[in-house]
């Protein structure tokens, strides 16, 4: 194994770097549309290696620690694009694992901004059957069992170069559906890796591992009437005279933090002549970090008064124009401080709930306001703090204190992307302000600010009190129609 430590620092202009790669026009074009003027150090490492290795044959598999918002993405993105972008038989040669369906729809979104123009198709793994219960594997969220038609892959599996899913999704389609071929994939994709190898997780690896040693392949592939060397793949022989296709999958690994746990379970990838980029200062395990643009502070409440403080620090989050994501560590309160948000604000209120109980068609819609700036606040359960590319979110606030480090860095990750500037306030009760300093000690260029809020006004006091007693009678009828 080899490490490599770089800079989190812009590093090279995208046309410089485009032009030193050899990028297809047309990609070269959509990062263009996409607004790509620069390239950071730890993409200009990791890119022209992959690309690199693909050119030249060279098993090698790739790691990369950096903070939320450094453009892991496209760290595979465009070396995935670049070498499929002439393929002429459409089969399933890249696959895409995230912890979410949202992280999916995401992952599959940013694929669609970079095969336009190109013959390349993506698509979301959707519901097939019956899974096996006797597996243990999970998703993020509930989506596993929502089954919904249009998340379903296009055509036949013939006709995606790019398949993006979930464990449960992957697990679901390798056991119960007998048409899911992978015997062609070239790419593996882990990404949020420091979650889906967690043991809760991991045996998805298992399963999908050996549907790919089961599939023997020949040498050579057919492209319309031609027969050419498969390129992708090392050229050991199986016992059957056969390669096998895992021998010749390159697996590149994505995550903020990887902790020991995860570390370990690295291990069931069998990773080839593994390479390993962290950003400066992650390279000791179990150390996290935050980029120097975030500004981290916080305010110490009684639990009592905390949905009042709340109230007047978005309040005027909003009145300064500042575009807001909120978090919460249960989805029963994102419910209730939604409700008590909307209650105080009143009609027009610019703002909304995100959790897996809310259903998939609306969690889209809303996801999709937020994006385009259309809401101005969203209050959220965890299920968005991971790897959700949300453009110029100004501020995070943690409505509740996470429970751990990983997720501190996952939810300030949020904001500060890109090397942009952004904020991260926190909500503490007085019991609680021990474990959130020795938390926050924890990470590399944390220095949260202890603030004051200031007195809320007598007109604030009496509106939040009228907003209280309606949320409770909103909860009691929303109680009694659930009978």
């Amino acid at each position: 194994m080899q490490t490599e430590e770089v800079s989190m620092k812009v590093a090279m202009t995208m046309q410089d770097a485009c032009q030193a790669w050899g990028i297809h026009p047309t990609l070269v074009k959509n990062l263009e549309d996409d607004g790509i003027k620069e390239f950071f150090e730890i993409q200009t490492k990791a890119i022209p290696q992959i690309l690199d290795c693909d050119r030249c044959h060279i098993a090698r598999d790739i790691t990369i620690c950096a903070p939320t918002g450094s453009g892991k993405t496209l760290v595979y993105i465009i070396p995935i694009v670049q070498a499929l972008i002439h393929r002429i038989v459409p089969c399933i040669r890249a696959l895409v694992v995230v912890p979410s369906r949202d992280l999916a729809i995401q992952a599959k979104a940013t694929f669609d901004q970079y095969v336009k123009g190109t013959d390349l198709r993506v698509g979301m793994l959707g519901s097939w059957g019956a899974a096996d219960s006797s597996l243990d594997y999970h998703d993020d969220d509930t989506w596993l069992r929502e089954c919904n038609e249009e998340e379903d892959l296009l055509g036949t599996y013939e006709e995606v170069d790019i398949a993006i899913t979930t464990p449960g999704r992957l697990v679901e389609h390798i056991k119960n559906n007998p048409q899911f071929d992978i015997q062609n994939l070239q790419y593996l994709i882990v990404d949020e890796a420091d979650k889906l190898l967690l043991q809760s997780f991991s045996n998805w690896i298992h399963v999908l591992y050996g549907k790919l040693e089961e599939t023997p392949v020949s040498v050579f592939e057919k492209t319309q009437d031609v027969y050419r060397i498969r390129p992708s793949f090392n050229r050991t022989a199986s016992d059957n005279g056969s390669l096998r296709v895992l021998q010749g999958v390159r697996k590149i690994l994505l995550s903020a933090t990887l902790n020991s746990e995860s570390n370990i379970n690295i291990e069931k990838l069998r990773l080839n002549n593994l390479l390993v980029y962290t950003a400066k200062s992650v390279t000791a395990q179990n150390v996290f970090m935050v980029p120097a643009q975030l500004r981290e502070h916080y305010y110490v409440c009684e639990a009592i008064r905390k949905p009042l403080v709340f109230l007047q620090l978005l309040r005027s989050l909003l009145d300064a124009g500042k575009k807001t994501l909120v978090f919460c560590n249960s989805i029963d309160t994102v419910h209730r401080v939604f409700s008590l948000t909307s209650l105080f604000l009143g009609e027009g209120a610019s703002v909304a709930e995100y959790s897996s109980q809310i259903p998939a068609a609306k969690r889209e819609a809303v996801m999709g306001a937020f994006q385009k700036g259309e809401l101005r606040a969203l209050i959220s359960s965890d299920n968005i703090a991971r790897g959700v590319d949300i453009p110029d979110v100004g501020v995070v606030v943690n409505y509740d204190i996470p429970p751990y480090t990983e997720t501190y860095i996952h939810r300030s990750g949020r904001t500060a992307r890109a090397m942009k500037e952004g904020d991260v306030v926190s909500l503490v009760r007085p019991q609680q302000e021990g474990f959130f300093r020795f938390m926050t000690k924890k990470i590399q260029g944390s220095h949260a600010k202890k603030e004051e809020m200031e007195k809320a006004s007598e007109e604030m006091e009496k509106k939040y009190v009228e907003a209280i007693g309606q949320l409770k009678e909103v909860m009691m009828s929303e109680k009694l129609r659930k009978r």
